[in-house]
């Protein structure tokens, strides 16, 4: 299941419908490789081994959406 972190809610369906997780501070993105930093936002999906992690945007340009 795929989880969001953050600050607060960006407002957008991802927030209401998953559970959010505690920002991965340290852990790196999956799209850019950059480490999350705190106060970032972002998917996590958790059930990977290790899990994946994303900052938004990389995540929505993962999908070619940006």
């Amino acid at each position: 299941m795929m989880h969001w972190f953050g600050p607060e809610s960006w407002g957008t369906p991802v927030c209401f419908t998953n559970p959010r997780a505690k920002i991965p501070v340290g852990e790196q993105c999956y799209q850019c490789e950059e480490l999350i930093q705190e106060g970032d936002e972002g998917i996590l999906f958790p059930t990977e081994m290790p899990p994946l992690v994303f900052h938004r945007s990389c995540f929505l340009r993962h999908l070619g959406i940006l």
